[in-house]
């Protein structure tokens, strides 16, 4: 999970942009944004994305909100509601909660608005104490935030940046700090691995990640702004005795045709697009590329 907090424009007036990417598994990984006044924190556009759940789309006017919904298989929904006060978008929960002046049995209610699905909830919580935490990020001093309502349990640091550092939800997952930093514009971030000579560099707005660990293949999961596809670099080192393979083109060729073969096992319904392979370069090496069409369910998937 990543949460980032930016300035941005949204017609041209000055907004906050708070994004939250998820990726817990190919079925409910997503992304949301939510542009909100930079002083208030009141809602003005949301947009949730969720491989399981749906694609939801709201705007916020005084006293209205307008929901345009699509659930997992494509049907859409436009919900109108009446607010007869100021709700925030549920997507923005971490984050008005780190603009409270929280301190020891500091308590209040949260109103959230819950797009897709058109709910509202008053969501109550209080400071239950001071802990301190040793996580990946760190060792901090944080405030216990129950939310007794929806069964999770949040720890902020006690200074006034207010960092998230540990989220428990319903005792079935433990979400902790692992890094903090800021996003500058237009900076690309390299990821390097020594132990398998090799590194790559993504995209403002990219965040990546080691999925694996040990002596074997490195996969790395690659989170793209919208969260539009499922993307991983995965990284082997193979040595064949072939002197067929000795050729680098014929060798990542026949690589990347060991890949289609068991794609079409794995994957319903697989076919390769008709002159879909291409030849080219990456880093002075030789590659391939080709791209495939599937079923999941009754829904159309490309797979590059």
């Amino acid at each position: 999970m990543v949460w980032s907090v930016e300035s941005a424009k949204l017609d041209g007036k000055d907004v906050c942009r708070m994004t939250l990417h998820r990726y817990v598994g190919e079925a409910i990984s997503g992304v949301s944004h939510v542009e909100a006044d930079p002083k208030t924190s009141q809602p003005i556009k949301s947009v949730f994305r969720n491989g399981m759940l749906g694609y939801a789309e709201a705007e916020y006017t005084p006293g209205e909100v307008v929901t345009t919904s699509k659930n997992a298989v494509g049907k859409k929904f436009v919900h109108k509601d009446k607010l007869e006060k100021v709700y925030y978008d549920q997507e923005q929960a971490c984050q008005i909660l780190r603009r409270l002046p929280l301190a020891e049995g500091y308590k209040g209610v949260l109103p959230f608005y819950v797009p897709l699905g058109g709910q509202k909830i008053n969501l109550p919580f209080e400071v239950a104490g001071k802990e301190t935490l040793e996580v990946p990020a760190g060792k901090f001093e944080c405030y216990k935030v129950p939310l007794s309502k929806i069964n999770q349990t949040l720890w902020y640091t006690t200074d006034a940046n207010h960092y998230l550092v540990q989220l428990e939800v319903g005792g079935a997952a433990t979400i902790e700090l692992e890094q903090l930093g800021v996003n500058k514009p237009g900076e690309t971030r390299t990821c390097k691995n020594d132990q398998m000579g090799c590194s790559f560099s993504v995209p403002a707005g990219w965040y990546f990640y080691e999925t694996t660990s040990g002596n074997g293949p490195k996969n790395f999961l690659l989170l793209d702004p919208e969260e539009v596809a499922i993307n991983f670099a995965g990284v082997w080192k193979k040595v064949k005795k072939d002197d067929d393979q000795a050729d680098g083109k014929k060798a990542v060729r026949a690589f990347a045709e060991e890949g289609v073969a068991a794609r079409v096992k794995e994957l319903k319904d697989y076919k390769i697009r008709n002159d879909s392979w291409k030849e080219f370069t990456v880093g002075g090496l030789p590659a391939v590329s080709v791209v495939g069409d599937y079923l999941a369910g009754q829904q159309k998937k490309t797979d590059y």
